[in-house]
């Protein structure tokens, strides 16, 4: 196989993608919690409003 020297570049068209929440939930309880209230110190709207939505799906 031969390779090409230089920079190559491609075009992907994407047709479908799925979303996943991920938010710590390997964590145990307390790092869990602790995660949320770091967040809320941050006064920053999206991480008050992720901070919201892990308390939602974990219910701590």
């Amino acid at each position: 196989m031969k390779q090409n020297n230089g920079v190559i570049g491609i075009q992907i068209e994407v047709t479908d993608w799925t979303l996943k929440y991920k938010l710590s939930q390997n964590r145990d309880d307390e790092d869990y919690v602790r995660i949320i209230e770091e967040l809320y110190k941050t006064n920053k709207l999206m991480d008050t409003m992720l901070a919201d939505e892990m308390r939602k799906l974990r219910g701590v």
